[in-house]
């Protein structure tokens, strides 16, 4: 069975959910708190209120019927120019394979799909190897803020897209 790419649903809600479970260092990076058992039914709807949710576009990798990573990438925020990844996460199981670096060129064509000459996101500033990870790629900080349920605060940054 081929590698496919495809945009979830409601019904996709139980293999978001075990992927998320198939994240535990992710989620101690990030969070005091342990995973919720509706974590993915939450992050299925989760949109800024001046968004539509028909402009979050969550994209999971799947492999062999199973999925293996996932990203969300919001179109137009938090403004027309710019695309917010608010999310790009391997499962542990498939760490290190170059999946993150697949999607996050994903993210990138998709983007520039829509027009966006910039990609911005979130690190929680305790999740160390997510923030490497983005600096490698040339995103620089924006700024810094606090946000409430996490473990510290979160490092916006953005780079520029190329045409």
């Amino acid at each position: 069975m081929p590698t496919e790419l495809r945009r979830l649903v409601a019904s996709d809600a139980p293999a978001l959910q075990r992927l998320l479970e198939l994240a535990p260092a992710y989620q101690a990076a990030v969070s005091n708190e342990p995973l919720s058992t509706h974590a993915a039914e939450e992050e299925l709807v989760a949109c800024p209120p001046s968004l539509p949710l028909s402009a979050k576009h969550l994209i999971g990798r799947w492999e062999e019927g199973e999925l293996t990573a996932v990203m969300d990438l919001l179109r137009g925020y938090p403004d027309p120019t710019t695309a917010y990844l608010g999310l790009l996460l391997v499962g542990e199981p498939w760490q290190g394979a170059g999946r993150g670096q697949a999607l996050y060129r994903h993210a990138c064509s998709l983007a520039r799909s829509w027009g966006a000459t910039r990609l911005r996101l979130s690190v929680i500033a305790s999740n160390e190897s997510a923030l490497s990870f983005w600096q490698r790629r040339g995103f620089t900080e924006c700024y810094r803020r606090e946000l409430a349920g996490y473990r510290a605060e979160a490092i916006v940054l953005e780079r520029a897209l190329e045409p």
